[in-house]
Protein backbone atom coordinates (compact mmCIF):
# COMPACT_ATOMS: atom_id res chain seq x y z
CA UNK A 1 0.00 0.00 0.00
CA UNK A 2 1.31 3.63 -0.94
CA UNK A 3 -0.49 6.70 0.44
CA UNK A 4 -4.53 5.26 0.11
CA UNK A 5 -3.91 3.23 -2.77
CA UNK A 6 -2.95 -0.37 -3.23
CA UNK A 7 -0.46 -0.83 -5.95
CA UNK A 8 -1.74 -3.95 -8.14
CA UNK A 9 -0.22 -5.45 -11.10
CA UNK A 10 -2.42 -4.37 -13.51
CA UNK A 11 -4.19 -1.34 -11.94
CA UNK A 12 -3.99 1.32 -8.44
CA UNK A 13 -7.12 0.99 -6.20
CA UNK A 14 -8.17 3.78 -4.54
CA UNK A 15 -8.74 3.57 -0.54
CA UNK A 16 -11.24 6.02 0.63
CA UNK A 17 -9.40 8.01 3.80
CA UNK A 18 -12.44 7.63 5.71
CA UNK A 19 -11.69 3.89 6.06
CA UNK A 20 -7.96 4.44 7.29
CA UNK A 21 -8.60 7.74 8.71
CA UNK A 22 -4.73 8.83 9.26
CA UNK A 23 -3.64 6.76 6.53
CA UNK A 24 0.02 8.78 4.77
CA UNK A 25 -2.05 10.39 1.95
CA UNK A 26 -0.62 11.72 -1.59
CA UNK A 27 -0.12 15.14 -2.49
CA UNK A 28 -0.52 16.30 -6.19
CA UNK A 29 2.70 17.54 -6.84
CA UNK A 30 5.47 16.55 -9.40
CA UNK A 31 8.02 14.13 -8.28
CA UNK A 32 11.36 16.65 -9.10
CA UNK A 33 10.19 18.46 -5.79
CA UNK A 34 10.71 16.37 -3.57
CA UNK A 35 13.90 15.83 -1.70
CA UNK A 36 15.55 12.60 -0.68
CA UNK A 37 17.68 14.38 2.06
CA UNK A 38 21.07 12.93 3.37
CA UNK A 39 20.45 9.57 5.64
CA UNK A 40 21.36 6.62 3.54
CA UNK A 41 21.15 3.66 5.77
CA UNK A 42 17.67 5.20 6.75
CA UNK A 43 16.11 6.35 3.51
CA UNK A 44 17.46 3.09 2.25
CA UNK A 45 15.20 0.91 4.91
CA UNK A 46 12.54 3.20 3.84
CA UNK A 47 12.49 1.74 0.35
CA UNK A 48 13.53 -1.78 1.26
CA UNK A 49 10.72 -1.89 3.95
CA UNK A 50 7.87 -3.74 1.52
CA UNK A 51 10.53 -6.35 0.54
CA UNK A 52 11.55 -7.58 3.98
CA UNK A 53 8.77 -9.86 3.96
CA UNK A 54 10.28 -12.17 1.48
CA UNK A 55 12.81 -12.70 3.79
CA UNK A 56 10.29 -14.38 6.48
CA UNK A 57 12.27 -12.89 9.75
CA UNK A 58 8.72 -11.08 11.60
CA UNK A 59 10.08 -7.04 11.74
CA UNK A 60 12.70 -5.52 12.74
CA UNK A 61 13.53 -1.80 14.99
CA UNK A 62 15.80 0.59 13.55
CA UNK A 63 16.61 3.05 16.64
CA UNK A 64 18.23 6.42 15.52
CA UNK A 65 19.70 8.17 18.20
CA UNK A 66 22.02 10.89 19.79
CA UNK A 67 22.67 11.95 23.07
CA UNK A 68 22.17 15.51 21.69
CA UNK A 69 18.94 16.86 20.56
CA UNK A 70 18.78 19.02 16.88
CA UNK A 71 20.84 16.34 15.08
CA UNK A 72 18.54 14.99 12.43
CA UNK A 73 16.75 12.03 14.22
CA UNK A 74 13.04 13.22 13.49
CA UNK A 75 14.10 14.79 10.33
CA UNK A 76 15.77 11.72 8.87
CA UNK A 77 12.67 9.97 9.79
CA UNK A 78 10.52 12.51 7.92
CA UNK A 79 12.56 12.21 4.95
CA UNK A 80 12.04 8.26 5.12
CA UNK A 81 8.48 8.44 5.65
CA UNK A 82 8.10 11.24 2.97
CA UNK A 83 9.00 8.47 0.33
CA UNK A 84 5.13 6.88 1.54
CA UNK A 85 2.94 9.76 2.65
CA UNK A 86 2.56 12.76 4.86
CA UNK A 87 5.85 12.76 7.25
CA UNK A 88 3.53 14.63 9.97
CA UNK A 89 0.23 12.81 9.81
CA UNK A 90 2.13 9.37 9.41
CA UNK A 91 4.64 9.81 12.56
CA UNK A 92 3.53 8.29 15.78
CA UNK A 93 4.67 9.36 19.18
CA UNK A 94 5.78 7.47 22.96
CA UNK A 95 2.59 8.84 24.28
CA UNK A 96 0.43 6.63 22.04
CA UNK A 97 -0.55 3.31 23.59
CA UNK A 98 0.49 0.10 22.72
CA UNK A 99 -2.84 -0.97 21.26
CA UNK A 100 -2.70 2.19 18.79
CA UNK A 101 0.80 1.70 17.87
CA UNK A 102 0.13 -2.55 17.24
CA UNK A 103 -2.88 -0.95 15.64
CA UNK A 104 -1.10 1.14 12.97
CA UNK A 105 1.18 -1.82 12.05
CA UNK A 106 -1.23 -3.89 11.00
CA UNK A 107 -2.83 -0.82 9.00
CA UNK A 108 0.70 -0.11 7.43
CA UNK A 109 2.00 -4.02 7.64
CA UNK A 110 4.75 -3.42 4.68
CA UNK A 111 4.97 0.01 4.68
CA UNK A 112 8.03 1.11 7.06
CA UNK A 113 6.56 2.69 10.22
CA UNK A 114 7.46 5.44 12.37
CA UNK A 115 7.60 6.06 16.11
CA UNK A 116 9.33 9.74 17.03
CA UNK A 117 10.90 10.36 20.43
CA UNK A 118 11.09 7.41 22.88
CA UNK A 119 13.64 9.33 24.97
CA UNK A 120 11.02 8.19 27.91
CA UNK A 121 10.82 5.27 27.68
CA UNK A 122 10.80 3.35 30.60
CA UNK A 123 12.93 0.43 31.13
CA UNK A 124 10.54 -2.34 31.94
CA UNK A 125 8.54 -1.38 28.70
CA UNK A 126 11.66 -1.49 26.54
CA UNK A 127 11.68 -5.80 26.29
CA UNK A 128 8.20 -6.01 25.01
CA UNK A 129 7.99 -2.97 22.85
CA UNK A 130 10.53 -4.93 21.48
CA UNK A 131 9.37 -8.20 21.31
CA UNK A 132 5.81 -6.91 20.49
CA UNK A 133 7.05 -4.71 17.42
CA UNK A 134 9.20 -7.75 16.32
CA UNK A 135 6.60 -10.10 16.44
CA UNK A 136 4.74 -9.17 13.51
CA UNK A 137 1.03 -9.75 14.85
CA UNK A 138 -1.47 -7.66 16.77
CA UNK A 139 -3.16 -8.88 20.01
CA UNK A 140 -5.58 -11.52 19.99
CA UNK A 141 -8.68 -10.68 21.48
CA UNK A 142 -12.28 -12.38 22.09
CA UNK A 143 -15.64 -11.65 20.84
CA UNK A 144 -17.38 -9.53 23.75
CA UNK A 145 -20.23 -11.80 23.97
CA UNK A 146 -19.40 -15.42 22.67
CA UNK A 147 -16.51 -17.94 24.25
CA UNK A 148 -14.75 -17.45 20.37
CA UNK A 149 -11.73 -15.25 19.71
CA UNK A 150 -12.10 -12.31 16.97
CA UNK A 151 -10.21 -13.11 13.36
CA UNK A 152 -7.04 -11.33 13.59
CA UNK A 153 -6.41 -9.35 10.50
CA UNK A 154 -3.49 -7.27 11.97
CA UNK A 155 -0.20 -8.33 11.03
CA UNK A 156 2.73 -6.66 9.54
CA UNK A 157 6.20 -7.61 8.32
CA UNK A 158 8.52 -4.12 8.27
CA UNK A 159 11.08 -2.45 9.04
CA UNK A 160 10.33 -0.21 12.29
CA UNK A 161 12.27 2.94 12.51
CA UNK A 162 12.23 4.91 15.87
CA UNK A 163 14.37 8.02 17.12
CA UNK A 164 15.46 9.29 20.72
CA UNK A 165 18.37 10.94 22.88
CA UNK A 166 18.46 7.49 24.65
CA UNK A 167 20.41 3.96 23.35
CA UNK A 168 17.61 1.00 23.40
CA UNK A 169 20.61 -1.04 24.36
CA UNK A 170 21.84 0.83 27.63
CA UNK A 171 18.12 0.49 28.36
CA UNK A 172 17.20 -2.79 28.21
CA UNK A 173 20.53 -3.52 30.02
CA UNK A 174 19.71 -1.16 33.05
CA UNK A 175 16.42 -3.46 33.39
CA UNK A 176 17.82 -7.14 32.37
CA UNK A 177 20.96 -8.69 32.22
CA UNK A 178 19.85 -10.98 29.79
CA UNK A 179 18.61 -8.61 26.98
CA UNK A 180 19.84 -10.57 23.79
CA UNK A 181 16.62 -11.49 22.17
CA UNK A 182 15.68 -8.09 22.19
CA UNK A 183 19.09 -6.29 21.17
CA UNK A 184 19.04 -8.58 18.02
CA UNK A 185 15.79 -7.40 16.92
CA UNK A 186 16.86 -3.98 17.00
CA UNK A 187 19.97 -2.26 14.74
CA UNK A 188 21.20 1.56 16.68
CA UNK A 189 21.64 3.98 14.18
CA UNK A 190 23.90 7.22 15.49
CA UNK A 191 22.87 10.18 13.74
CA UNK A 192 25.52 12.92 13.86
CA UNK A 193 25.06 16.66 13.19
CA UNK A 194 25.28 16.88 9.50
CA UNK A 195 26.78 20.73 8.81
CA UNK A 196 26.25 19.95 4.75
CA UNK A 197 23.38 22.45 4.27
CA UNK A 198 23.40 25.85 5.52
CA UNK A 199 20.29 26.26 7.53
CA UNK A 200 18.50 28.30 4.71
CA UNK A 201 19.14 25.08 2.85
CA UNK A 202 17.52 23.23 5.58
CA UNK A 203 14.55 25.31 5.90
CA UNK A 204 14.04 25.23 2.15
CA UNK A 205 13.99 21.39 1.95
CA UNK A 206 12.57 20.02 5.13
CA UNK A 207 10.24 23.08 6.34
CA UNK A 208 8.86 23.65 2.76
CA UNK A 209 9.75 21.35 0.19
CA UNK A 210 9.32 18.49 2.30
CA UNK A 211 5.59 19.28 4.07
CA UNK A 212 4.19 20.01 0.81
CA UNK A 213 5.94 16.95 -1.46
CA UNK A 214 5.45 13.25 -0.12
CA UNK A 215 4.22 9.90 -0.81
CA UNK A 216 5.07 10.42 -4.27
CA UNK A 217 8.11 7.89 -4.65
CA UNK A 218 6.72 5.16 -2.80
CA UNK A 219 4.01 5.07 -5.83
CA UNK A 220 6.21 5.00 -8.54
CA UNK A 221 8.64 2.53 -6.86
CA UNK A 222 5.95 -0.08 -6.39
CA UNK A 223 4.23 0.83 -10.27
CA UNK A 224 8.28 -0.67 -10.93
CA UNK A 225 8.48 -3.68 -8.20
CA UNK A 226 5.08 -5.17 -8.18
CA UNK A 227 5.52 -6.54 -11.47
CA UNK A 228 8.34 -7.83 -11.23
CA UNK A 229 8.41 -9.44 -7.98
CA UNK A 230 10.00 -12.52 -8.12
CA UNK A 231 13.34 -10.93 -10.37
CA UNK A 232 13.29 -8.54 -7.35
CA UNK A 233 12.93 -11.56 -4.69
CA UNK A 234 15.98 -13.13 -6.08
CA UNK A 235 17.91 -9.91 -6.16
CA UNK A 236 16.96 -9.82 -2.52
CA UNK A 237 18.51 -13.10 -1.58
CA UNK A 238 21.18 -12.49 -3.40
CA UNK A 239 21.99 -9.38 -1.68
CA UNK A 240 21.35 -10.93 1.75
CA UNK A 241 24.00 -13.73 0.98
CA UNK A 242 26.72 -11.42 -0.38
CA UNK A 243 25.93 -9.61 2.76
CA UNK A 244 25.98 -12.65 4.88
CA UNK A 245 29.21 -13.97 3.26
CA UNK A 246 30.94 -10.44 4.23
CA UNK A 247 29.99 -10.24 7.67
CA UNK A 248 30.27 -13.62 8.92
CA UNK A 249 26.80 -13.41 9.66
CA UNK A 250 25.18 -16.22 12.28
CA UNK A 251 21.96 -17.21 12.76
CA UNK A 252 20.94 -15.25 15.53
CA UNK A 253 21.94 -12.30 13.41
CA UNK A 254 19.30 -13.01 11.15
CA UNK A 255 17.03 -9.80 11.70
CA UNK A 256 20.62 -7.94 10.92
CA UNK A 257 20.81 -9.64 7.59
CA UNK A 258 17.18 -9.37 6.74
CA UNK A 259 16.80 -5.78 7.46
CA UNK A 260 20.55 -5.02 5.62
CA UNK A 261 19.20 -7.31 2.43
CA UNK A 262 15.94 -5.21 1.76
CA UNK A 263 17.57 -1.82 2.42
CA UNK A 264 20.64 -2.21 -0.02
CA UNK A 265 18.39 -3.72 -2.45
CA UNK A 266 15.73 -1.49 -2.38
CA UNK A 267 17.96 1.27 -2.42
CA UNK A 268 19.88 0.02 -5.37
CA UNK A 269 16.46 0.00 -7.16
CA UNK A 270 15.80 3.34 -6.36
CA UNK A 271 19.01 4.54 -6.96
CA UNK A 272 18.36 2.84 -10.54
CA UNK A 273 14.63 4.32 -11.27
CA UNK A 274 16.47 7.50 -10.83
CA UNK A 275 14.24 8.36 -7.32
CA UNK A 276 17.64 9.15 -5.42
CA UNK A 277 20.90 9.55 -5.97
CA UNK A 278 23.26 8.05 -3.19
CA UNK A 279 26.33 6.08 -3.72
CA UNK A 280 26.01 2.22 -3.29
CA UNK A 281 29.52 1.11 -2.39
CA UNK A 282 30.24 3.73 0.04
CA UNK A 283 26.82 2.73 2.24
CA UNK A 284 27.53 -1.03 2.15
CA UNK A 285 31.09 -0.05 3.64
CA UNK A 286 29.75 2.30 6.59
CA UNK A 287 26.91 -0.60 7.16
CA UNK A 288 29.27 -3.80 7.60
CA UNK A 289 31.39 -1.31 10.32
CA UNK A 290 28.51 0.00 12.09
CA UNK A 291 27.13 -3.68 12.11
CA UNK A 292 30.40 -4.59 13.39
CA UNK A 293 30.78 -2.18 16.59
CA UNK A 294 26.71 -3.33 17.26
CA UNK A 295 28.13 -6.66 17.41
CA UNK A 296 30.72 -6.34 19.72
CA UNK A 297 27.69 -4.47 22.03
CA UNK A 298 25.77 -7.66 22.15
CA UNK A 299 28.32 -9.91 22.59
CA UNK A 300 29.61 -7.95 25.49
CA UNK A 301 25.90 -8.25 27.23
CA UNK A 302 26.07 -11.54 26.30
CA UNK A 303 25.38 -13.77 29.78
CA UNK A 304 26.45 -16.82 27.64
CA UNK A 305 29.78 -16.11 28.05
CA UNK A 306 31.97 -17.03 31.06
CA UNK A 307 32.99 -14.00 31.48
CA UNK A 308 29.46 -12.84 32.23
CA UNK A 309 28.91 -14.54 34.97
CA UNK A 310 31.48 -12.89 37.59
CA UNK A 311 29.72 -9.74 36.47
CA UNK A 312 26.31 -10.68 37.32
CA UNK A 313 27.83 -11.88 41.11
CA UNK A 314 29.40 -8.51 40.92
CA UNK A 315 26.12 -6.85 40.13
CA UNK A 316 24.29 -8.32 42.81
CA UNK A 317 26.98 -7.61 45.23
CA UNK A 318 27.10 -4.58 44.30
CA UNK A 319 23.16 -3.94 44.52
CA UNK A 320 22.80 -5.69 47.75
CA UNK A 321 26.27 -4.60 49.44
CA UNK A 322 24.33 -2.91 52.39
CA UNK A 323 22.07 -6.51 52.81
CA UNK A 324 25.01 -8.44 53.18
CA UNK A 325 26.61 -9.95 56.77
CA UNK A 326 30.17 -9.49 56.47
CA UNK A 327 32.72 -11.10 58.38
CA UNK A 328 36.61 -10.51 59.12
CA UNK A 329 37.66 -13.97 61.13
CA UNK A 330 37.22 -17.55 61.82
CA UNK A 331 35.08 -19.12 64.10
CA UNK A 332 36.27 -19.25 67.96
CA UNK A 333 36.40 -22.88 68.60
CA UNK A 334 37.41 -24.40 72.31
CA UNK A 335 41.07 -24.85 70.71
CA UNK A 336 41.81 -20.60 71.06
CA UNK A 337 41.73 -21.36 74.72
CA UNK A 338 39.58 -18.09 75.18
CA UNK A 339 36.57 -17.42 77.33
CA UNK A 340 33.68 -20.33 76.97
CA UNK A 341 31.01 -17.44 76.21
CA UNK A 342 32.78 -16.85 73.07
CA UNK A 343 32.58 -20.58 71.66
CA UNK A 344 31.22 -20.26 68.32
CA UNK A 345 31.74 -16.56 67.50
CA UNK A 346 33.90 -14.77 64.90
CA UNK A 347 36.75 -12.74 66.38
CA UNK A 348 35.72 -9.99 64.47
CA UNK A 349 32.90 -7.77 64.72
CA UNK A 350 30.52 -8.27 62.33
CA UNK A 351 28.72 -5.59 59.79
CA UNK A 352 24.93 -4.98 60.43
CA UNK A 353 22.95 -5.27 57.44
CA UNK A 354 20.30 -2.56 57.05
CA UNK A 355 17.46 -4.36 55.83
CA UNK A 356 16.43 -8.16 54.74
CA UNK A 357 19.50 -10.19 55.33
CA UNK A 358 20.06 -11.57 51.79
CA UNK A 359 23.90 -13.16 52.38
CA UNK A 360 26.89 -13.33 53.82
CA UNK A 361 30.33 -12.98 53.40
CA UNK A 362 33.46 -14.58 55.14
CA UNK A 363 36.40 -12.37 54.33
CA UNK A 364 38.63 -14.93 55.84
CA UNK A 365 37.83 -17.65 53.05
CA UNK A 366 36.61 -15.49 50.63
CA UNK A 367 33.42 -17.42 50.65
CA UNK A 368 30.06 -15.72 49.95
CA UNK A 369 26.55 -17.10 50.84
CA UNK A 370 23.72 -16.03 49.12
CA UNK A 371 20.37 -17.91 49.97
CA UNK A 372 18.84 -20.31 46.69
CA UNK A 373 15.29 -17.82 46.89
CA UNK A 374 17.20 -14.71 47.39
CA UNK A 375 19.57 -15.31 44.14
CA UNK A 376 16.67 -16.97 42.07
CA UNK A 377 14.05 -14.11 41.83
CA UNK A 378 17.25 -11.64 41.93
CA UNK A 379 17.90 -13.07 38.63
CA UNK A 380 14.19 -13.70 36.96
CA UNK A 381 14.03 -9.93 37.88
CA UNK A 382 16.65 -8.82 36.17
CA UNK A 383 16.84 -11.45 33.35
CA UNK A 384 12.82 -12.17 32.98
CA UNK A 385 13.54 -15.87 32.00
CA UNK A 386 14.46 -19.02 33.48
CA UNK A 387 17.33 -19.07 36.18
CA UNK A 388 18.28 -22.40 35.94
CA UNK A 389 20.86 -22.74 32.94
CA UNK A 390 22.48 -18.87 34.44
CA UNK A 391 22.81 -21.03 37.80
CA UNK A 392 24.82 -23.94 35.47
CA UNK A 393 26.98 -21.18 34.13
CA UNK A 394 27.91 -20.31 37.27
CA UNK A 395 28.91 -23.87 38.69
CA UNK A 396 30.70 -24.57 34.87
CA UNK A 397 32.93 -21.42 35.50
CA UNK A 398 33.28 -22.70 39.27
CA UNK A 399 31.78 -19.32 40.57
CA UNK A 400 29.10 -21.73 42.30
CA UNK A 401 31.32 -23.84 44.28
CA UNK A 402 28.48 -25.45 46.42
CA UNK A 403 24.83 -26.20 47.93
CA UNK A 404 24.71 -26.36 52.05
CA UNK A 405 22.17 -26.02 54.43
CA UNK A 406 23.47 -22.53 55.93
CA UNK A 407 23.01 -20.24 59.03
CA UNK A 408 23.35 -17.05 57.81
CA UNK A 409 23.88 -15.73 61.68
CA UNK A 410 26.42 -18.50 62.40
CA UNK A 411 28.40 -17.14 65.00
CA UNK A 412 27.60 -14.32 65.61
CA UNK A 413 25.27 -12.20 68.36
CA UNK A 414 23.92 -10.48 65.53
CA UNK A 415 21.74 -12.94 64.28
CA UNK A 416 20.54 -16.05 65.36
CA UNK A 417 18.42 -17.79 62.35
CA UNK A 418 17.69 -21.27 61.34
CA UNK A 419 19.69 -23.03 58.18
CA UNK A 420 18.50 -22.45 54.75
CA UNK A 421 19.54 -23.47 51.27
CA UNK A 422 22.68 -21.77 49.94
CA UNK A 423 24.66 -21.14 47.34
CA UNK A 424 28.10 -21.10 48.25
CA UNK A 425 30.53 -18.79 45.59
CA UNK A 426 34.25 -18.64 46.07
CA UNK A 427 34.48 -14.96 45.46
CA UNK A 428 38.10 -15.05 43.98
CA UNK A 429 36.33 -16.23 41.01
CA UNK A 430 35.55 -12.38 40.54
CA UNK A 431 38.77 -10.75 39.56
CA UNK A 432 42.28 -10.60 41.46
CA UNK A 433 42.43 -9.17 44.79
CA UNK A 434 44.41 -6.09 44.95
CA UNK A 435 44.82 -4.86 48.36
CA UNK A 436 48.13 -3.94 48.40
CA UNK A 437 48.13 -2.30 44.59
CA UNK A 438 49.82 1.26 44.84
CA UNK A 439 47.80 4.14 44.74
CA UNK A 440 47.89 6.42 41.20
Amino acid sequence: MSGCRDVGIYDLIYIPYCIVSYCIRMHPSFIKEWVPGSFPIPFFQSFGAPLYKFIGEGSMITHLTNIASGVGKSTAQRVSLSVWGNPAEGMLTNSDTVNAKLHRMGILRNVPAQIDEITNMRPEQASPFAFELAAGRGKNRMKSHTNEERINESTWSTIIQTSGNNSLYDILRSHKAAAEGEMYRILEIAINQDDKLSKREADAYYTHILPRNFGIAGEEYMKHVVPDIRRIEDRLLHTRDRFDAEMGMRSKERFFSACMAAAFTGGQIANEMGLINIPFEPVWEWAMQALEETRDVIEKASVDKASAVPHLISRFWNENHSDILMTQGELITSSHHVDENLHGLTQAAASNPRRDLKGRFDAFDNKLYIPHSVLEAWLLKIMGGSTNQVIRSMKDASCIVGEINFNLGKGTRLYSTGEVPVFVIDTTTLGPLKDNAEPT
